[in-house]
């Protein structure tokens, strides 16, 4: 379980003031807010991208290496897939597990593949994708990553009914088949049957609906 007690400051306003929250593993989050309340800003405190007043425990420990805490626990999906455009979809796939030097699992990469439904793009380049399609890839690379925390901002913000629908229904498939723990900042209310817990963030506190 990861708890933390923040305080938040930006710009001279505060966003978050003697305020706590759980998170227990193989959970589904959902984080909702009026636009500007700091959904993103505690996105950011829980993946420690966010310097925050305040601590940060893991397993009740609390944390000091948050580099390294950040790295073994943490993948990250936004609602721009940012890929990398001049690589194919398999090779956008394989860059965190290049760039960690960690080795490749081809079962689990022809698993995820298959889930994501993205086997007949594997040679595309990321140009010629969907927005739907380049989302999917950004997911699959989150998942091969193989953190068990995945992050994510606003991923179906940009994306039309149908689309949102499949990707939450993705993510919910991720969450119950690998068990991986999966915190989203979103700002619709169609979708709170997919989460197991929902926050919402009222008056600089995170409340649990």
């Amino acid at each position: 379980m990861i708890h933390i007690d923040m305080n938040e400051k930006k710009y001279d306003k505060v966003i978050f003031s003697n305020t706590s929250i759980d998170i227990n593993y193989g959970s589904f989050i959902g984080i909702k807010g009026e636009s500007g309340a700091g959904k993103s800003t505690l996105l950011g405190i829980i993946g420690l991208l966010e310097d925050f007043d305040g601590n940060y425990y893991i397993d009740d420990l609390n944390v000091s290496d948050k580099e390294k805490v950040r790295c073994d626990n943490f993948a990250y999906v936004f609602q721009k897939p940012y890929l990398i455009p001049y690589l194919n979809v398999l090779d956008n796939l394989l860059m965190p597990l290049r760039n960690l030097k960690e080795d490749r699992n081809d079962y689990f990469i022809n698993e995820v593949v298959e889930l994501l439904d993205i086997k007949d793009l594997l040679n595309r380049k990321i140009h010629n994708l969907s927005g739907g399609e380049a989302l999917r890839v950004s997911i699959g690379r989150a998942i091969l990553s193989n953190r068990k925390i995945i992050l994510a901002d606003e991923p179906t913000g940009s994306l039309d009914p149908k689309n949102s629908k499949n990707i939450m229904e993705l993510f919910k498939k991720l969450n119950e088949k690998y068990n991986i723990t999966v915190v989203m900042v979103t700002h619709s209310q169609s979708y709170d049957e997919y989460f197991d817990e929902i926050w919402d963030i009222k008056e600089r506190k995170v409340v649990k609906l």
